[in-house]
């Protein structure tokens, strides 16, 4: 719920908040909930941790305590420049999903398990804590403890999470038809989780409502109006934070420098609206050869930039190359074929964002004095 804010200084190897938006991370608290720090702002605060997305997964990140100076402690690591909301828990998920769990880990037909759930989910529930890992004792013997932060692997990268429940199930030999599992039971919430949950269904409704109105504008300040690719500023802004985490070692990131080649000669000779529906068309089949996570910029005029992340060379050069080859192969409507020329490179360790840039765009002003058309690599 709330807006988006931007870590702006951690601590502690980077098990802490020093600041967010440049202003001590407890405000954020004291501002949208009139929590103070004090000596109860952990206990205060479990209900509404901070909310990060990271390699496509939000991920909780609960206080442990807080100083004197504003620095939120954390139990898990956040670094610089990630992007924050504050998050509520909402009882009825937190539930539905054990019962997923237990239906799944039933079908196992586990002979033990090993369960550890975070202390933040127990303090939550209050009396319905023992739904959060009682009903796995009936299906097997279990043992496990409460934590302050589960492991969680996901296309190879390790991170960690709060207010999760873990469970590992093991059983010897295959599953028997004729055994019957205990499922589930599907009561509705009573007493105080059922007051919460109505306040979590209007949080969502109201929170639903203000994104659909921020994410129009949004859109509007970040976005070429035309080609609807990110704008100059947000493509800038985007190669800041993914550089961040390649210094990190926390992924790759290849830069694609590309220009529409002769463009000036098809507004002069066609007209405008015939250069507007080439940079359109141009600008789909950017988006058609890059994945959903990649990030693509109209840099200015009939210039593009490109960010592919995780790729390892030369797989950067070979989108490149199915991009030349796409363009070329378009119809677009007019009465010649439209080419683009295009500038690859890797980001390497210790290198700042115009290191970067420089570099791309030399090899693209090598594609244009090689005779256009063509993918130069450096």
């Amino acid at each position: 719920m709330g807006k988006s804010m931007t870590i702006t200084q951690t601590g502690d190897n980077d098990m802490s908040i020093v600041t967010i938006d440049h202003k001590p991370a407890v405000e954020v608290y004291k501002k949208y909930l009139k929590i103070e720090n004090n000596a109860q702002f952990a206990a205060s605060v479990q209900e509404f941790p901070l909310i990060v997305n990271r390699h496509g997964h939000s991920m909780a990140r609960v206080a442990v305590t807080s100083t004197p100076k504003g620095t939120i402690q954390l139990a898990a690591k956040v670094h610089e420049g990630e992007i924050v909301r504050i998050g509520y828990a909402d009882p009825e998920a937190i539930i539905s999903a054990v019962r997923i769990a237990l239906q799944k880990t039933a079908a196992f037909q586990p002979e033990g398990l090993l369960a550890y759930s975070c202390v933040t989910r127990k303090v939550f529930l209050k009396e319905y804590a023992d739904e959060d890992n009682k009903p796995f004792n009936a299906l097997a013997p279990v043992c496990g403890f409460h934590t302050f932060g589960e492991i969680f692997r996901q296309s190879g990268h390790v991170d960690i999470l709060n207010c999760t429940l873990v469970s590992v199930t093991m059983r010897e030999g295959d599953i028997s038809i004729h055994k019957q599992m205990p499922q589930p039971r599907q009561d509705e919430l009573q007493g105080h989780m059922s007051m919460v949950q109505r306040l979590v269904r209007f949080v969502e409704a109201t929170t639903l409502e203000l994104e659909d109105a921020n994410k129009q504008l949004s859109i509007i300040a970040t976005h070429d109006q035309l080609t609807r690719l990110l704008n100059r500023g947000e493509i800038e802004k985007r190669f800041k934070i993914e550089l961040q985490r390649v210094k990190r070692g926390e992924e790759n990131m290849s830069v694609i420098m590309m220009d529409i080649d002769n463009f000036k000669n098809v507004n002069d000779t066609l007209g405008h609206s015939a250069g507007d529906t080439v940079l359109r068309q141009v600008s789909g089949i950017l988006q058609a050869c890059v994945r959903e996570y990649d990030l693509v910029g109209r840099w200015g005029g009939e210039e593009f930039l490109i960010l592919l992340l995780g790729y390892n060379p030369p797989e950067p050069t070979s989108v490149a190359e199915r991009i030349r080859r796409l363009v070329e192969a378009a119809n677009f409507g007019l009465d010649r074929k439209i080419s683009v020329s295009l500038g690859v490179t890797t980001a390497r360790n210790n290198e700042t964002m115009m290191d970067i840039y420089r570099r791309a765009d030399a090899a693209l002003y090598e594609a244009k004095n090689s005779g256009k058309n063509c993918v130069v690599q450096k």
